[in-house]
């Protein structure tokens, strides 16, 4: 077909796709998909011409062909695999495209067409620059200048401003480039393709080399007129953000300083330039001029700090990229971002700041406590170099300056205002946070549990795990002064020294390993946390009887006790652990799940002990096991058996496990009660997934004292799944929170059930819970089949195990097993299931299903069977080179010479899947089973399964030896099946 043709094609497909009915819409759609993966020559060019005809066709028909049209190029430009690669777009039309792109990118009056070009522009570039297309860069950056690169024309400077942040979006996508050079004739040498691919890395250096000095110029240029107030500063400041934006893109690209136009001289004044710059910035204040009055000066800061952003990662790429040149630099940038950012500025200031900022401040601080190249440890390796040449003379005088600045910051007198200033402008709460704890309690622990990274609090937190972790004894000991201080203000002090003691809780906890050698947990426990939760107690168990300052301090403190109960004795583990449970009955909602998530890390610790406890005994039957064989390892085997239970950590396992159990089950009634007090108290499915959580793991470690509390447990577990269901139902419900909400549930009844048994399974009240909600989770048709299937195939088997006879309800789950069996993903599970509803005596219920359970038997036995051969048979030679063709490109050299290193007869395939081992010995199993109880009806039923395991053991390409021990153990599995 003709391009017009195409083009007439195209656009009533495009249109059709954004009509209303469904009729017309989804052919339409699946012609776009169909046309998009095959490549179709004339589809991409005829995207374009659609993209262009501003007045014959509508902008959202032309922003929808844009938007297909990137994407297209980034999945269809050029497939790769290995070295080779192929495509069906033809040359000529790539050309036009590239053309086509960069004209629409200066061209279109919509800037959202211009955003999807530029989009367009950098998957192109990932395929073809610099190799195929070497000037789209030097086009950008004159297009920046103002000037048309085709024409020499003047642009208008909104258009230069799209090209500049197009050359950002360019150098970003170059960042994840592939380089392929695909050999062009069977036979090619290895040499000549890495030479190509050598060739085109050079260029590719070259052409970003040749960018670095224009767009330097371009940012000095723009942020000097920004900063002096020059005419069009609003212009001038949102060039120089994009500037800065394409030089810290570019600057992660370059190989080195050094290698630079103007070698390190150049980017060191610019980054001094930008040093001046950003401290006015962070005063609000112009370097000269005047931006128009108390209004206009207003707009000036807010864009400044934009363009603060912007310089603020530049400096930190610049650093991350070449740290060694940065050096020199780097006392200076700390001072102006330690001291002027976060100590001189107040804490409203800072807050009122945009997050992004404030962020990007502390992220340079702590990415250069993280530089390698500025640790002792490098400098001691590099410096002690005898004798020194210039250059490493120089490089280590460099690192050396950065490290003793860092050293400095780490030190007294500088490192207690850093400590402090993170602490009351980064982790404490700010006044809208508190508001949020009152007006959605649930939301804000929610976010705090799970936290965006790249927000100012985990951010601070983490700086002070950076400064903790490298600067040891003096920001530890600021730390733990600074928390003394605030306490010694005592429960009258102002809201914001509380806030603050809150903040110090925190991150005394989140660094707790780097702050154990200067203060005690235990006896800070005694001093401060534990007076200060046994008297607030009654406060916040009476409505009303505590401030939401001091529920934001409780709740500091049980997440304290929950974070850092490893440390307590007996005594004080003990107390704690009661005045937790305590806590889950305070009316603050956030204090209450506060204490939910304490008990839960302490109960938690039981279920550690008895891991040792488990590990130990594991051990010791093993070396019983070898002893019992006699020989000359039987007497060290002994030994080592006796000493497996001495050890002390697992003495000291076994203690803590006993009387740690024994306050479980002395607070077990108050903690299930106010589990269920606070089950109503909830609306949100997270917050019920962790009280859920909690359950649990006092199910897991409770066992058989839980057995008393099964009535009440039973009685809670129907609301929960009332509002699961009513959750599952809304419209607007949150598929992974209620799918969370499913397996918290399932996660309850498979302990309960697991510990309980018969017990559990004879109440009404789990009845109605359990077997519903196994019929929903393995619902393949549920949205949340794929999520919950796992758990759901595992309860199953802890229900089946639990009972002596198969139930009724046994027997309704099997149409579900037909389904499963279907899908053929869960065999393995699915057949353990079927094995054990036949020792239970339910080969009655099974019979409707034999044909469908005869046929997935077959059929996973064929599979393993082949899966098996082919893993255990010698690789074959490739075949012999034929001339490529357009569909189907040759071989290259490196994929011959790597065939060739995997030649030669009794050469094996990799491992098998412990996947195919499992499904191949559960369907011989299965099979087994079934011959020992029904001799003479299976025979020709499951003929199909004997004869896929018979064609494994006769298969030629089976070695008589050397098999590896997964497919023996699968070959075995089928001989004991045959010979019976």
């Amino acid at each position: 077909m003709t391009e017009a043709v195409a083009v007439q094609h195209v656009l009533a497909t495009i249109r059709a796709a954004l009509v209303v009915t469904a009729s017309e819409r989804e052919p339409a759609e699946a012609l776009l998909r169909s046309w998009e993966a095959d490549a179709q020559p004339g589809f991409l060019l005829s995207l374009l011409r659609i993209t262009e005809e501003t007045a014959a066709v509508e902008e959202a028909t032309r922003l929808l062909a844009a938007v297909i049209a990137k994407n297209v190029v980034g999945s269809s430009w050029r497939k790769t695999l290995g070295t080779r690669e192929w495509s069906r777009v033809p040359a000529e039309e790539k050309a036009l495209v590239r053309e086509s792109a960069l004209r629409l990118l200066l061209a279109d009056p919509c800037e959202r067409v211009s955003v999807q070009m530029a989009l367009l522009l950098r998957n192109i570039c990932q395929f073809d620059f610099p190799g195929l297309w070497q000037n789209p860069i030097d086009a950008l950056l004159t297009a920046a200048g103002c000037v048309d690169p085709t024409s020499g024309n003047q642009l208008p400077p909104e258009r230069g401003l799209r090209a500049l942040k197009a050359l950002k979006q360019v150098l970003r996508g170059l960042q994840t480039k592939r380089f392929v050079a695909d050999a062009t004739a069977p036979g090619t040498p290895f040499t000549v393709v890495t030479e190509r691919l050598n060739a085109e890395r050079k260029l590719f250096k070259e052409r970003l080399l040749v960018a670095v000095a224009p767009l330097h110029a371009l940012l000095a240029r723009h942020m000097q007129a920004f900063m002096t107030c020059a005419e069009g500063w609003q212009l001038h400041g949102q060039f120089a953000r994009a500037a800065a934006a394409s030089c810290t893109e570019l600057t992660l690209l370059l190989p080195s300083r050094e290698s630079l136009p103007g070698g390190d001289a150049a980017a060191t004044s610019l980054l001094e330039g930008v040093h001046t710059a950003c401290g006015a910035l962070m005063r609000g204040q112009p370097l000269g001029g005047d931006p128009g009055g108390p209004g206009a000066l207003t707009a000036w800061a807010e864009l400044g700090g934009k363009l603060h952003e912007r310089l603020a990662a530049m400096v930190t790429a610049h650093m991350a990229a070449c740290p060694l040149p940065f050096g020199p630099l780097l006392p200076h940038f700390l001072g102006l971002f330690v001291g002027s950012a976060l100590v001189a500025a107040g804490a409203e200031a800072l807050r009122a700041m945009r997050p992004k900022r404030r962020v990007l401040l502390v992220r340079f601080i702590a990415k250069a406590l993280l530089c390698p190249y500025y640790r002792a440890e490098w400098l001691e390796v590099n410096g002690g170099q005898v004798p020194l040449n210039a250059a490493t003379s120089g490089e280590v005088d460099k690192a050396r300056t950065a490290h003793d600045a860092l050293s400095a910051m780490l030190a007294p007198p500088q490192v207690a205002p850093l400590v402090e200033a993170l602490v009351a402008k980064y982790v404490a709460l700010s006044p809208d946070e508190l508001e949020e704890w009152q007006s959605d309690p649930e939301g804000s622990l929610e976010l705090e549990a799970a936290p965006d990274a790249d927000t100012p609090r985990p951010v601070g937190v983490g700086l002070l795990l950076c400064m903790l972790e490298r600067g040891g004894e003096g920001p530890g000991r600021a730390l733990i002064d600074l928390a003394a201080r605030l306490q010694s203000q005592g429960d009258g002090a102002p809201p914001d020294v509380l806030l603050m003691r809150e903040a110090c809780y925190r991150a005394i906890g989140e660094g707790f390993p780097h702050v154990s050698a200067f203060i005690s947990f235990a006896s800070w426990y005694s001093a401060e946390i534990a007076p200060q939760l046994r008297d607030r107690l009654a406060a916040f168990k009476a409505q009303g009887g505590a401030s939401t300052i001091m529920a934001v301090l409780q709740a500091r403190a049980l997440w304290l006790v929950g974070a850092c109960c490893g440390e307590l004795p007996q005594q004080q583990w003990v107390e704690a652990y009661g005045l937790c449970v305590a806590h889950m009955a305070a009316t603050d909602l956030v204090v209450a799940l506060q204490a939910v998530q304490a008990v839960m890390m302490m109960t938690a610790a039981l279920l550690d002990d008895q891991a040792v406890l488990d590990q130990a005994n594991a051990a010791q039957l093993q070396a019983s096991k070898q002893a019992a064989r006699g020989g000359a390892g039987a007497v060290d085997a002994a030994l080592s058996a006796a000493e497996a239970l001495d050890q002390e950590a697992v003495v000291a396992a076994r203690e803590r496990l006993q009387w740690r159990g024994e306050a479980l089950q002395a607070l077990l009634s108050q903690l299930l009660s106010s589990c269920f007090g606070l089950l109503g108290r909830l609306s949100e499915a997270e917050s019920r997934v962790r009280l859920l959580q909690l359950v649990s793991v006092v199910a897991e470690a409770a066992g058989e004292a839980l057995r008393p509390h099964l009535g009440a447990l039973a009685a809670a577990l129907p609301q929960v799944w009332e509002a699961a269901t009513a959750t599952a139902r809304r419209p607007d419900a949150d598929t992974g929170s209620v799918a969370r909400l499913h397996s918290a549930l399932m996660a309850v009844l498979t302990h309960l059930v697991g510990k309980l048994r018969g017990a559990a399974l004879e109440d009404a009240g789990v009845q109605g819970v359990l077997y519903p909600l196994l019929q929903y989770a393995t619902d393949p048709g549920s949205s949340e089949a794929d999520v919950l299937l796992e758990e759901a195939l595992k309860l199953w088997a802890v229900v089946q195990g639990a009972q002596p006879t198969v139930s009724q309800q046994l027997v309704n789950l099997l149409p579900r097993m037909a389904a499963l069996l279907h899908r053929g993903r869960d065999n393995t599970a699915a057949f353990q299931l079927i094995e054990g509803y036949l020792l239970l005596g339910g080969g009655a219920a099974l019979q409707p299903y034999g044909e469908g359970i005869a046929a997935a038997l077959a059929a996973a036995l064929r599979s393993v069977s082949r899966t098996v051969a082919e893993a255990c048979a010698p690789q074959q030679a490739p075949p012999q080179q034929q001339q490529p063709n357009a569909q189907e490109p040759h071989i290259p050299q490196q994929q011959q010479q790597q065939q060739q290193q995997h030649r030669g007869q009794g050469s094996q395939r990799g491992p098998l899947a412990s996947e195919v081992t499992q499904e191949g010995l559960a369907a011989a199993a299965l099979v087994d089973v079934f011959l020992q109880l029904y001799p003479s009806d299976v025979s020709t039923l499951l003929a199909g399964s004997f004869t896929s395991m018979a064609q494994l053991i006769a298969d030629s390409r089976v070695p008589t030896a050397g098999v590896q021990m997964k497919a023996h153990n699968v070959m075995e599995g089928f001989l004991e099946v045959l010979g019976r």
